[in-house]
């Protein structure tokens, strides 16, 4: 029942999106302005808005932090190092162990300062342990792809 209701749900959005561009802050308020956002991002069609998305973020329609973790979340996808550290997973290690991790991110040594510029209000450190995950820093040659 749920899958059906999140098609539903994605087919609605979609919608919206051809009537109004992305339903952002102006158009429907905030925190309203997120729920598109939440469709999307729990969707298999990030590929496709992502685009949508980063120009609502970039007019100030949508929290930029949110574009962040939707653009981490599609590069995690793609098998690719995230960039702000906000997407954690459960997954084989190539040593042989099986965890959840936060996907390894592409300038470890400077992602808080890179969540700090794109509005996240925690560390990379605070958010793996939001996650019940504790953070180390991995490469995307340790990770079974």
């Amino acid at each position: 029942m749920q899958g059906r209701l999140d098609s539903l749900n994605v087919l609605f959005v979609e919608k919206l999106f051809l009537r109004y561009g992305y339903p952002g802050k102006s158009l429907v308020g905030s925190p309203t302005n997120e729920s598109a956002w939440y469709i999307i991002q729990h969707s298999p069609k990030i590929s496709k808005y992502l685009p949508v998305i980063k120009r609502a973020a970039g007019q100030g329609e949508l929290p930029f932090h949110l574009y962040a973790m939707m653009l981490d979340r599609y590069l995690m996808d793609e098998n690719k190092e995230q960039i702000y550290g906000s997407q954690g997973a459960y997954r084989t290690l190539k040593n042989g162990k099986t965890d959840w991790i936060i996907w390894p991110i592409k300038d470890a040594d400077h992602v808080n300062a890179c969540r700090k510029a794109a509005g996240f209000d925690n560390t990379v450190e605070a958010n793996a342990h939001a996650l019940g995950i504790t953070y180390r820093k991995l490469y995307l040659k340790e990770v079974m792809l």
